[in-house]
C-alpha cells in the first residue's frame, strides 16, 4: 500500500510536470520549423502540419533527448493487454494481441489532457518528418521519434474524454 502511494504521489508531483515540461521543449523545437508545405489530415486534427521541413542544425541532439525522454515516461505504468491490470469491466481487455497500452498513472484526467488531444501528435509528426529530412546524422533523433510515435498510438483509450477523441486519435496516428 505505501508502494502504491509512494507510485502515485511521483507520477503526480514529479512524472506529469517533467511531462509538461518536455512537451512545452517539443513544441519550442516545432516552432523553430519552417512554415514548409502544410498537410491536412481533415477530421483527425492534424491539420495544417508542417512537413518537408528540417530541424535547424544543432537541434538533432536536443529532440532526440526529449523524445527518449517522453517515451520513457510515457512507458512509467504500462501492462500487457490481456494482462492482470486490465480492466475487463471497462472493456478494456484484448486477450490474444499480447501488445503494451500506455497506462500512464492514476490521475487520468490531467494525463489525459496531455496525451488525450491530437496537438502532441502532430508536433511528433511534423518533427519526426523533419529528422527524417535531415538525413543520416538525424537519424537518432528520427529514432527516437519514432518511438515517441509508437507511445502515442499505443496511449490506453480510458484516457481519452469520449470514444470519438479515441477514434480520431487513432485515426490520426494510422494517417501519420
Amino acid at each position: 500500500a505505501e508502494h502504491a502511494r509512494a507510485r502515485t504521489a511521483f507520477g503526480r508531483e514529479y512524472l506529469l510536470p517533467a511531462m509538461h515540461t518536455a512537451l512545452r521543449v517539443l513544441q519550442r523545437l516545432r516552432d523553430q520549423l519552417p512554415a514548409a508545405v502544410a498537410a491536412g489530415g481533415g477530421a483527425s486534427g492534424m491539420e495544417g502540419l508542417r512537413l518537408g521541413g528540417r530541424l535547424p542544425d544543432g537541434c538533432a541532439p536536443l529532440a532526440e533527448n526529449v523524445a527518449s525522454l517522453v517515451a520513457l515516461m510515457l512507458s512509467w505504468d504500462f501492462d500487457s493487454a490481456g494482462g492482470a491490470a486490465e480492466r475487463p469491466e471497462e472493456g478494456e481487455s484484448r486477450p490474444g494481441l499480447n501488445a503494451t497500452v500506455v497506462r500512464p498513472p492514476s490521475e487520468a484526467g490531467a494525463w489525459g489532457d496531455v496525451l488525450g488531444n491530437a496537438q502532441l501528435l502532430a508536433c511528433s509528426v511534423e518533427l519526426y518528418a523533419a529528422a527524417a529530412a535531415g538525413g543520416a546524422a538525424y537519424a537518432q533523433a528520427r529514432h527516437a521519434l519514432r518511438q515517441l510515435l509508437v507511445m502515442l498510438a499505443s496511449v490506453s483509450r480510458r484516457l481519452f474524454r469520449s470514444p470519438d477523441a479515441h477514434a480520431e486519435q487513432a485515426s490520426a496516428a494510422l494517417a501519420a
